[in-house]
């Protein structure tokens, strides 16, 4: 945000401070679904609490601060109603960002490491538990985190099956590819694709019941990438690499380079940290800082470096619709 002639530096600061009261609020709003609850019109204050259980008067006060911010619309009555905004909370939203708002603004390992920033920063050490061994043995948590995946999967799918030829891609092997949203989207341009949904066990026991229909061209299949990678002749990455620390990320680049076929393709989907980035990108390194062990944004020459230290040469740089870029690399 950017100081406005009316503002002082403090009161800039100030509403920068609060933040962090819009992020738990529609943390909240989305665990309780009240943008389904408004699917088919205005409700009064006392229907929503008593549909979710809550205090009329505390949700009242919720509901009035965000509506004060455009998320929600108050009218007479203590009523409130969906706005754009909150349109894009509700479950059934193309590209609904209820799990995105759960993950970053209710679940309690995120917030807890978000208040150890300052462990993170004078040890270089997350302030988390192992964040991919935490959604193992706590299922909820991880479902949250695949639904929020796949929120901003669908914002950026469409733009990634639109910008890159999948037509001569061959098999395709989705690594880290969660509940299959992107291959979904590539499917739905290039009907002809065959494809291999790669992740951890519990993922993809997820995966296989929202993709049950989809058996004759798509292939589900389980194990660590850091072990191995089912052949293919193109492997997408879409934000995996960011996870992992340089040398755990080289190490999963070159079980892609092994899988490969010969004249296959490894594409790295991020968004890359530079000068003209979209910002959001920098938060989205200090996320990597404090639930990772080593994960981290990098420039485009940081990835040509990884590419290069698992026997892969960057190819080319595609730009997509969105914020995310395509980095195409090759067998060296």
């Amino acid at each position: 945000m950017t100081q406005t002639p009316s503002s002082s530096p403090a009161q800039t600061l100030m509403h920068l401070l609060s933040g962090k009261f819009v992020a738990r609020s529609l943390g909240l709003v989305a665990e309780l679904g009240i943008a389904d609850l408004l699917r088919d019109g205005p409700r009064a204050i006392e229907a929503l609490a008593r549909d979710t259980g809550s205090h009329p008067r505390a949700l009242y006060r919720v509901m009035r601060a965000l509506a004060g911010i455009g998320v929600f619309a108050e009218a007479a009555g203590r009523t409130f109603a969906l706005t754009p905004l909150s349109q894009a909370l509700r479950s059934d939203a193309a590209g609904s960002m209820r799990g995105m708002a759960r993950w970053l603004g209710a679940e309690p390992e995120a917030w807890r490491a978000w208040g150890d920033l300052g462990h993170s920063v004078r040890t270089g050490q997350p302030a988390s538990a192992e964040v991919f061994a935490y959604f193992a043995a706590n299922p909820a948590a991880g479902a949250i985190f695949d639904a929020a995946m796949a929120s901003g999967t669908h914002v950026t799918a469409e733009a990634v099956a639109a910008a890159y030829d999948f037509a001569t891609a061959g098999r395709i092997v989705d690594v880290g590819g969660g509940q299959g949203t992107l291959l979904l989207a590539i499917r739905a341009k290039h009907p002809a694709i065959e494809a291999t949904l790669f992740d951890m066990p519990h993922v993809i026991a997820r995966a296989r019941a929202a993709l049950t229909s989809q058996s004759s061209w798509l292939e589900l299949a389980t194990g660590s990438f850091f072990e191995r990678v089912p052949p293919g002749d193109t492997c997408l990455l879409k934000h995996v690499v960011h996870d992992w620390s340089d040398e755990l990320a080289t190490v999963i680049l070159r079980r892609c380079r092994e899988a490969l076929r010969p004249g296959g393709r490894v594409l790295v989907i991020e968004r890359p940290i530079g000068p003209d980035d979209d910002r959001a990108v920098r938060w989205m390194d200090l996320e990597m800082l404090v639930m990772t062990s080593g994960g981290q944004e990098r420039t485009i020459g940081e990835f040509a470096a990884l590419f290069a230290r698992a026997g892969l040469t960057l190819v080319r740089t595609i730009e997509t619709r969105s914020p995310v870029v395509i980095l195409e690399a090759a067998a060296a």
